[in-house]
């Protein structure tokens, strides 16, 4: 006794009407319009739970449709321009299994490009900025899961090309803090060691990929000052240490051995040594 059509019919074809369809279990499953026999203007359509599935309205260009899609939950999942049944051109969200968001953005031609986050799954946000055909691409910020910063700066094709980069130990407390351009480390940099005292403070040169700065131990005592090469100490002033934190040497090196003025000391801090 359900309804399925109320309208025109013409050579017992529905013509001009009201369509309505239904899912195996008698569950109405779209509610709509027809001109000319064709689906025409508004209609809805219907989870078999009864949620509203998608509510919209027929567009004249390539059969597309106009409007909003929901899961059987009730969350929105499109908001936009559909063709041939996929999100085309709108706002697009996508979930995990367990009902949180997975992403929330904008879509052209059905790929992400515009403005859009990510999300993991313990709903924290992993990435925020432009996209670009599906890629991460433009302007963004990416996040661990405990939500830390990783990154802040300018993607190329889903990598990072310029801007500041953070980099964690296994605990989560801070490693490196510094600058890429062109996907390179550039620029001036801080590391770190776990208890949270500076490691290294420095700045990347185009020669030989070098850094010059300071070097300095856990417990805060300068261990270098000068240019590194290939993460080695190379030309400057070094200081080594007995295991007791009492210092052992201290002079100036060249291509990594001692060259020039130089002290050395015993465990008591007495000087043992000091000249060329």
């Amino acid at each position: 006794g359900k309804l399925e059509f109320d309208g025109v019919f013409t050579h017992g074809d529905h013509w001009q009407g009201r369509v309505l369809t239904y899912h195996a279990d008698g569950t109405l499953h779209v509610d709509g319009l027809i001109a000319a026999g064709q689906s025409s203007g508004s209609f809805k359509s219907y989870h078999q739970n009864g949620n509203l599935f998608v509510e919209g309205r027929y567009e004249t260009v390539e059969g597309g449709v106009t409007g909003k899609r929901y899961r059987s939950d009730g969350k929105l999942e499109f908001n936009g321009t559909f063709r041939h049944g996929d999100p085309w051109n709108g706002r697009l969200l996508t979930y995990y299994a367990d009902g949180n968001r997975c992403f929330d953005g904008l879509v052209v031609s059905g790929q992400a490009t515009g403005l859009g986050k990510e999300y993991n799954e313990n709903g924290r946000v992993s990435f925020e900025g432009q996209y670009e055909n599906g890629e991460w691409h433009g302007a963004g910020r990416e996040y661990r899961s405990d939500g830390k910063l990783e990154f802040d700066g300018v993607f190329t094709h889903g990598d990072h090309w310029q801007g500041r980069v953070l980099t964690y130990h296994a605990d989560g407390t801070l490693h490196v803090d510094g600058l890429i351009a062109a996907g390179q480390s550039s620029g001036s940099f801080k590391s770190y060691h776990q208890n949270g005292n500076l490691f290294v403070e420095g700045r990347y040169e185009t020669v030989e990929g070098g850094v010059t700065g300071k070097r300095y131990r856990s417990d805060g005592k300068l261990e270098f000052n000068g240019t590194f090469r290939d993460g080695t100490c190379w030309n400057g002033r070094r200081l080594k240490y007995y295991a007791n934190g009492v210092r052992s040497f201290d002079g100036l090196i060249v291509s990594g051995q001692a060259n020039g003025p130089g002290e050395e000391y015993h465990e008591n801090g007495r000087v043992s040594f000091e000249g060329q």
